[in-house]
């Protein structure tokens, strides 16, 4: 079993949970098939580009593994195709906010 994680610095980290080692190599684990997909980067979410260069604030597949919900700290919902391996959006929503998060 594996764990992954994204940094703000749009690192990819990776561990072998059962050896609690972290994997240096991450591109050895590239086909794998994530339980949930929650990271703002990586194979999966390569097409992911936020409008206005906005940054991500949030990322979720759904259960059926073919969508990926993506959120900015600019008030921005897109839908994607999973994996997004291109930057092809399949729904835009704007929501006006006063706060921006970045």
């Amino acid at each position: 079993m594996y764990l992954q994680a994204s940094t703000d610095t749009d690192e990819l980290l990776m561990w072998d949970v059962s050896s609690k080692q972290r994997i240096v190599d991450i591109s050895l684990l590239r086909d794998v098939e994530w339980v949930s997909f929650t990271c703002h980067v990586g194979w999966p979410v390569l097409g992911v580009h936020p409008p206005d260069n906005g940054k991500v604030a949030a990322v979720d597949r759904a259960k059926q593994a073919n969508i990926l919900a993506v959120a900015t700290g600019r008030g921005h919902v897109m839908l994607y195709q999973y994996p997004c391996d291109s930057d092809e959006v399949l729904l835009f929503i704007s929501v006006k906010s006063e706060t921006i998060l970045e």
